[in-house]
């Protein structure tokens, strides 16, 4: 048996999901060093040269994550807890802890984020940190800052403990029988998302409960794309002669459809002759297609094209969720928060 090295990233992370559900708590591995620096290193030019430098590494993701820099014997000072930030016309609250690293190398400051923790967490006196190096709006202003990832009392030898792992507020109940039992409130999230946008709802709503987020939703086979264009014709054939009425959510949900991708396969229903009309967020579907002439079935071909690329593209976003791990759906969430 043989195994395409692009398929390893994705073997790793299910035999990692397996053993964190069958095992449970574990202790976390050492922290993996990139880069051992001084605050005098990240200081110069606001970060900016040391920011660029790393870009070369990009793209980050899976397979190739973030350098994490480690800086020892440093303070982190002006510690700040808790944050909101305004995401259309709500307020979210996010459990995050702004600081200024200090060590001897230098007289500056750097600011910084812990993200998911509160100030109280952290520890006193000197410190080693792991942290990556990022570019974002931390307080009014978009500027280079860090991003702490791992922790540790400077007069500690053993290895650097995943801050991560301490609270993770991010759980994996993906392609679990029973959810776990748990004496806090957690929300479920028990369809798989179809987009980063979908996920960052859940998060949002998560820390606007102050409660923790579960993926509890389980593994599924995907469809070929064309089978989505069958069955999105014959329910409109169908709304079509019966002249019935279902939402949009409905559409979507019996469909496992997005919301761009709905919006283009209904502008492909009507390139081949169907009438879409949205009343009130019901679905009216009026006539039946006719014969098309030459150029009508050209365009209708485009659209449906159009129709079928955005189903792969949630399809492969479905398959990223249903098997990346927990920890780098988190970071990212964290990531586009910030952002």
């Amino acid at each position: 048996m043989s195994l395409p090295l692009e398929n390893l990233p994705l073997l790793t992370a299910s035999i990692n999901q397996c053993f964190r559900q069958t095992i449970g708590q574990w202790t976390p591995p050492p922290v993996e060093i990139d880069l051992e620096v001084t605050l005098a290193d990240i200081v110069q030019d606001g970060g900016k040269p040391l920011f660029r430098a790393l870009l070369q590494l990009e793209p980050y993701g899976m397979g190739n994550p973030a350098p994490q820099l480690l800086i020892r014997n440093c303070s982190l000072e002006q510690r700040r807890g808790g944050g909101t930030q305004a995401r259309g016309n709500h307020k979210v609250r996010y459990k995050k802890t702004r600081f200024m690293l200090r060590d001897d190398s230098t007289s500056s400051l750097f600011p910084g984020v812990w993200w998911g923790h509160d100030a109280s967490e952290l520890p006193d006196g000197q410190c080693d940190v792991v942290v990556e190096l990022e570019y974002g709006q931390l307080y009014k202003q978009s500027e280079y800052h860090l991003r702490l990832t791992a922790v540790r009392p400077a007069s500690v030898e053993p290895s650097l403990t995943d801050s991560s792992s301490v609270e993770p507020w991010l759980l994996d109940w993906r392609q679990q029988i029973a959810a776990p039992l748990s004496s806090n409130p957690i929300l479920r999230l028990e369809q798989c998302p179809n987009d980063w946008d979908e996920l960052d709802l859940w998060a949002q709503q998560a820390n606007a409960q102050q409660e923790k987020l579960a993926l509890a939703y389980p593994a599924s086979v995907l469809p070929e794309t064309a089978l989505k264009w069958r069955q999105l014709a014959g329910l409109a054939k169908y709304l079509a002669r019966t002249q019935n009425r279902v939402t949009v959510h409905a559409v979507q949900k019996l469909l496992g459809l997005g919301g761009r991708s709905l919006s283009l396969g209904f502008a492909a229903l009507q390139s081949v002759g169907f009438t879409i009309r949205l009343k009130a967020d019901a679905v009216v579907v009026e006539n039946q297609p006719s014969l098309l002439t030459d150029s009508e079935v050209i365009a209708a071909n485009q659209s449906i094209q159009q129709f079928l690329d955005a189903v792969a593209e949630e399809q492969f976003q479905h398959e990223y969720f249903q098997r990346a791990p927990v920890s780098q759906l988190q970071q990212t969430l964290e990531q586009r928060l910030l952002g």
